[in-house]
């Protein structure tokens, strides 16, 4: 399932990132949603996806690759992704960057770069099954454990951009597994990981704010960060927001409907404790 889970990541990344804009054009949020609606009629992600899973697929025995891609069709949910890659196109690119991207796709240059992306996508995920299985050579199934060896995986992959590599290395100095605990170098790694657009480190970071470990307490930043990782579409930020929100403390004031809504955006998102949380709400137990 986590195999099933960083296919999906990778997948809404690497859509977003079919284009590095930075454009400066004042626009509005109406227009941003036209614009991107345009550029998904373009790029079709259901398409996309049976694309990047059959690619995906030639790197298994010929009699496991139907399953694999009956399985990924389940798990990845083409209507949801579009919903994600939606949201994050709107709240990051302007309406002229996405027009551009939808003229560009929509030209015969455009669909030929589409045509190729699945084999693209099929070599980047080649590349990340190498270091998962460095990962289980190192005991994080169940066998022995090496952390040192984890360690230095997430450290090359967080040196080298990736993120979720800086987040996950900034967890592993907060637990000192495999180093010595340090809850200040923690914090620089979820602090790089937030920055850098990881909503899971945003989230961690809101963590280590509301705990006051590795940097003064303040629960109002801690919102700030929760927020920031529940709009992003992490549902774990929405659920630590909607925890506090149920409770009422410093950085919120109590608010019961604030704190389902919340709760039941985690569900959306597929987290299991944000459908009971919301169930519990919706019944009127706290």
């Amino acid at each position: 399932m986590n195999y099933i889970k960083a296919c999906r990541l990778a997948l809404i990344s690497a859509v977003l990132s079919l284009a590095n804009l930075s454009g400066l054009a004042q626009d509005t949020t109406a227009s941003r949603e036209a614009a991107a609606d345009r550029y998904l009629k373009t790029v079709t992600i259901a398409k996309l996806l049976d694309d990047t899973f059959n690619e995906f697929s030639k790197q298994l025995p010929l009699e496991q690759r139907a399953q694999f891609i009956r399985d990924m069709k389940k798990a990845v949910r083409a209507d949801f992704l579009e919903r994600v890659i939606r949201q994050a196109m709107i709240k990051a690119f302007t309406a002229d960057e996405l027009n551009a991207l939808a003229d560009f796709y929509g030209s015969k240059h455009g669909s030929s770069v589409m045509l190729k992306f699945g084999a693209v996508m099929s070599a980047f995920e080649a590349e990340v099954q190498r270091d998962v299985k460095e990962l289980q050579k190192s005991g994080l199934e169940g066998v022995k454990q090496d952390k040192s060896k984890a360690v230095g995986l997430y450290t090359k992959a967080c040196d080298g951009g990736d993120m979720l590599g800086c987040s996950n290395l900034g967890l592993i100095y907060a637990k000192g597994e495999g180093v010595q605990q340090d809850n200040f170098k923690a914090v620089e790694l979820q602090t790089k990981a937030c920055d850098g657009g990881n909503t899971f480190g945003c989230s961690n970071l809101g963590e280590m704010y509301y705990k006051g470990w590795g940097i003064r307490q303040d629960k109002s930043k801690a919102v700030e960060l929760y927020t920031k990782a529940c709009d992003g579409g992490y549902a774990g930020g929405c659920i630590n927001l909607g925890a506090m929100y149920r409770t009422g403390e410093k950085g919120v004031l109590q608010n019961l409907n604030r704190s389902m809504e919340l709760f039941g955006k985690a569900c959306d998102l597929r987290n299991e404790r944000g459908c009971d949380e919301y169930a519990r709400l919706k019944r009127g137990s706290r």
